[in-house]
């Protein structure tokens, strides 16, 4: 079955020079994509560019939505969880232990 989906960045010009590191969804689901960029006096920004999934609609979804591809995922894994919480506790832990995965 197809994977679609997935989030992308590309820094252009002067900006790309500054991009120091990269790095995307711990668990490949293309949740989201981050670029870490560094300026005078050792500042550092990340920006993440994330997509939350939506419920499915209706259930002519043919099972290709990114909802159901990460219940597939859940499952597989057998969290107790939705695509939503699970995109919310690993985003929350992203924001507030990513130095970890960043450093």
């Amino acid at each position: 079955m197809a994977q679609r989906g997935g989030c992308c960045m590309i820094a252009f010009n002067q900006v790309s020079f500054r991009c120091t590191k990269t790095g995307n969804d711990n668990r490949k689901l293309g949740r989201w994509t981050w670029m870490q960029f560094s300026g005078r006096s050792q500042h550092r920004l990340r920006v993440i560019t994330a997509y939350r999934p939506c419920a499915t609609p209706s259930l002519d979804s043919k099972l290709t939505t990114v909802w159901d591809q990460q219940k597939r995922y859940i499952n597989r894994n057998n969290l107790n969880i939705t695509p939503r919480e699970l995109f919310d506790d690993d985003l929350t832990e992203l924001l507030s232990y990513g130095n970890k995965y960043i450093s």
